[in-house]
């Protein structure tokens, strides 16, 4: 844990994760918060977080969560195998298959929205 002292209107920032906490005010003992972050990403009070939160909090904490969910994962892992059957396509000279396997690689990754 980083453990950091701040000043009224000053900030803590997460360059990578484009989130940004700013100490609001100080007042008889309490400290108010403003954080901004991306739309995605949830941002709730510990004593109100339901179990799968608190859950998902605890896995990223621990690192056992990767910054890629392993469906993505999976789709990044298709997509390198389709691209490197076309290279030893073309490598071959067959360039009818290397068009037919890239228009069905378009077509997947398409389908599972990763976009070309």
């Amino acid at each position: 844990m980083l453990v950091l002292s701040r000043k009224e209107n000053e900030k803590v920032l997460f360059p990578d994760l484009g989130i940004a906490v700013q100490i609001l005010r100080v007042a008889g003992g309490k400290a108010r918060l403003g954080i901004e972050a991306p739309h995605d990403v949830s941002v709730v009070r510990q004593e109100i977080a339901d179990a799968e939160q608190l859950t998902e909090f605890a896995k990223r904490l621990t690192g056992s969560a990767t910054g890629l969910s392993h469906e993505v994962r999976n789709q990044l892992h298709t997509a390198l195998l389709g691209l490197c059957l076309i290279h030893r396509q073309l490598e071959c000279n067959r360039i009818e298959d290397a068009e037919a396997t890239l228009a069905d690689l378009i077509k997947q990754m398409h389908a599972t929205k990763l976009q070309c």
